[in-house]
């Protein structure tokens, strides 16, 4: 399944609110042209015997959750977005290009990321009361786009791709993430 907004209809504006481990939110800044690719990975269900090679139905067997979109302030931090591995601060420390440990889980590094339509209050800018209906919330991502900055002929751009991982927090449950706000325990 996959779904483009048409931010044109729906005046609906968009930006990224990160949390990192320190539990604060980062606001990435405007950005445009989300899309969001939710791929179910699928087996055959085959009754053997006089049905043949007869498709029966299908069998779930994982999914996998994309979202990118277009970070149009291009700013050190949000470079540094590309490389999950650096933990230092953006204004003093140089952006490794390679992690410092070859073959380490990329997990690792996952984040929660919530995309917000602008055009809903949200308590992450001070507008109370928020609404989160419309939110699509990613419980353990990694930025798996390349950095590189683009035009498009108007203006520059930072192309981000993210990918949602399984929440192990709440395995045996393979949780993705929600749209909407996430259920409370």
């Amino acid at each position: 399944m996959t779904f483009t907004p048409d931010l044109s209809k729906t005046k609906a504006r968009t930006w990224w609110v990160l949390k990192w481990i320190t539990n604060a939110w980062v606001n990435l800044g405007f950005c445009d042209e989300p899309t969001c690719v939710r791929e179910l990975k699928l087996e055959d269900i085959k009754v053997p015997g006089q049905m043949g090679d007869q498709v029966m139905g299908k069998r779930i067997m994982g999914v996998k959750a994309t979202l990118t979109l277009k970070l149009r302030e291009i700013t050190l931090a949000n470079r540094a977005l590309n490389y999950p591995w650096f933990a230092g601060v953006v204004a003093t420390n140089p952006i490794p290009l390679m992690p410092a440990a070859v073959g380490g889980d990329l997990y690792s590094y996952a984040a929660k990321y919530r995309f917000h339509p602008m055009d809903l209050p949200d308590e992450a800018v001070g507008e109370v009361p928020y609404d989160r209906s419309q939110d699509i919330l990613l419980l353990a991502a990694v930025v798996t786009s390349k950095d590189e900055a683009r035009s498009d002929g108007k203006e520059s751009y930072i192309p981000l791709e993210l990918e949602a991982m399984p929440d192990r927090t709440k395995l045996p449950n393979l949780v993705l993430g929600y749209i909407g706000e996430e259920p409370q325990a």
